[in-house]
């Protein structure tokens, strides 16, 4: 993740993490972690929810940059 990116995410959550207690609750806001719905042992869904939260989008794009990279160094 390079520094433009990072002092976005800086912009866009803040310094002060304690809002959230862990970063399970913290990708939870973001909308980042899948809603599970199990019953009997059977998974029925597993989906994130739609946001429109920029933090968001900006950890996706850093995630897919990473892939591109390592694609490019691998061949």
């Amino acid at each position: 993740m390079g520094p433009s990116l990072s002092l976005k995410l800086v912009g866009e959550c803040g310094t002060d993490l304690r809002a959230w207690p862990s970063a399970k609750y913290f990708t939870s806001w973001l909308c980042l972690a899948p809603g599970n719905k199990i019953s009997g042992g059977k998974v029925l869904s597993s989906r994130t929810r739609r946001s429109s939260s920029r933090a968001a989008a900006l950890l996706r794009l850093a995630a897919v940059t990473e892939v591109v990279a390592e694609i490019r160094t691998s061949v």
